[in-house]
């Protein structure tokens, strides 16, 4: 068993609606795996959180008595510059895992969170053509409404590679983890890399991310808009209880819809098609993956 005080030695860094809640339940059933009590501490990423110190962040790990590593998943992690820069400064010689999803379905996934929580109130056009003047109103919009940013592939994983050494970062496809044929692949891979075993009982069926709306706006907007009563709950009650409150109540007010990111994407100006079209080019010549598919015919 390793040391309660072991530092993390991994990380999946993003990208962000490409996967990262399926590897983690993948990594989370691996016995010799340990992660964070619950999904993205965002430790090194949210200034209030890395204030609490480090000792805080390792009591988020509930140490496996067969681990071999402990890691975490957190997306915000590549987005967010200093993150990287703490990283850097606290982890010894860390691995990153990164999985990459078509630019402009992951831009459209991110805009369908949000208006499922509630942030968004424009169509997709038009929030893509808002961006620019809204990511410099401040922190919570850079947070939110960062779609096309955050699909920004080839610019956060150069800015990567000035602080990493590019052999300790593997590239995942979005498809390698959501398409049933590939999976065992992937979490092979993924297992190499990490260099702990390739166990063959953990379920690798687990369902990912779908396109979701709500049932209760009250609830809804109670769980990600602002109030005194939320306030309150937060003070009263510890980080660790009320991450896992908060996704019992999502959980009960949620329901699945279908997804038409075809017809959707269909009615997207050219410009936004060729702009995907030319960050899918750079992200191959980066990360050596076979993306054709992604490719838009225009």
């Amino acid at each position: 068993m390793i040391k309660k005080n072991k530092k993390p030695s991994f990380f999946v860094v993003g990208m962000q609606k490409s996967g990262t809640t399926t590897l983690h339940k993948w990594l989370d059933s691996h016995p010799e795996i340990t992660l964070p009590n619950y999904k993205e501490t965002h430790f090194f990423s949210d200034e209030k959180k890395f204030s609490k110190g480090f000792k805080w962040y390792l009591n988020n790990f509930k140490i496996k008595k067969t681990s071999k590593l402990i890691g975490e998943v957190d997306p915000s992690y590549i987005f967010i510059d200093s993150a990287l820069e703490k990283i850097k400064t606290i982890i010894d010689n860390p691995k990153f895992v990164i999985l990459i999803r078509n630019p402009l379905e992951r831009s459209y996934s991110h805009y369908c969170m949000n208006i499922y929580k509630g942030y968004e109130k424009f169509s997709f056009p038009k929030a893509l053509e808002l961006e620019s003047k809204r990511l410099k109103r401040g922190e919570n919009e850079f947070r939110n409404f960062s779609y096309l940013a955050r699909s920004n592939y080839s610019y956060l994983i150069k800015r990567l590679i000035k602080k990493f050494p590019q052999s300790e970062i593997l590239y995942i496809k979005f498809e390698d983890i959501t398409k049933t044929e590939n999976q065992e692949d992937a979490y092979a891979r993924i297992c190499s890399f990490l260099n702990v075993e390739n166990k063959k009982n953990v379920n690798l069926s687990l369902p990912y991310n779908v396109k979701k709306t709500f049932k209760s706006r009250y609830l809804r907007d109670f769980l990600f808009g602002e109030s005194k009563l939320k306030t309150i709950f937060k003070k009263i009650i510890p980080y660790n209880y009320h991450y896992l409150l908060k996704r019992t109540i999502e959980k009960f007010n949620t329901k699945k819809i279908k997804n038409n990111n075809t017809d959707v994407l269909k009615k997207i100006s050219k410009k936004y098609l060729n702009e995907s079209n030319n960050e899918t080019l750079k992200l191959m010549k980066i990360t050596k993956l076979n993306l054709n598919d992604w490719i838009y015919d225009l």
